[in-house]
């Protein structure tokens, strides 16, 4: 268990691939990297994605792997598995002076987003309708 090993699971209905799961495990934790889903419609309400997930997570865990790092995000599916949530944290570092622009607007936009997340009400208020010092117009008789 200590090299990485890369995985792929494919999920089949009919004979035909309807989702494929692609990632990397190690430390036991597996570590999905590609997911892909049949355009296919008739396959939707099957959910084949969450389907092929569950089926990635069960065999990750027969095989003693403690972890299934879903990534960052909330997608509302990824709470259907009743997981424990990990706080991630973030390192950006230039690794040269010209890099120093980059690391700095990606830190701005981070903390834009992590302060419109904290103070959702303030943003209400930006997106009203501006109010017009004019007065309106008399009405026609």
């Amino acid at each position: 268990k200590g090299e990485p090993l890369a995985r792929l699971y494919c999920l089949k209905a009919g004979g035909e691939i309807v989702a494929v799961i692609e990632g990397l495990a190690f430390a036991e934790t597996f570590t999905p990297l590609v997911s892909s889903i049949s355009p296919d419609r008739k396959y939707d309400r099957l959910s084949p994605g969450f389907t092929a997930a569950y089926f990635a997570v069960d065999e990750n865990l027969k095989r003693g792997y403690r972890a299934y790092d879903m990534s960052v995000g909330e997608l509302s599916y990824k709470a259907r598995f009743h997981g424990q949530m990990a706080e991630l944290f973030e390192r950006r570092e230039a690794l040269s002076p010209k890099g120093v622009p980059a690391v700095l607007a990606g830190r701005l936009r981070t903390r834009a987003r992590l302060f419109r997340r904290a103070h959702p009400d303030l943003f209400k208020l930006l997106r009203r309708e501006p109010r017009t010092d004019e007065p309106a117009e008399p009405a026609e008789e």
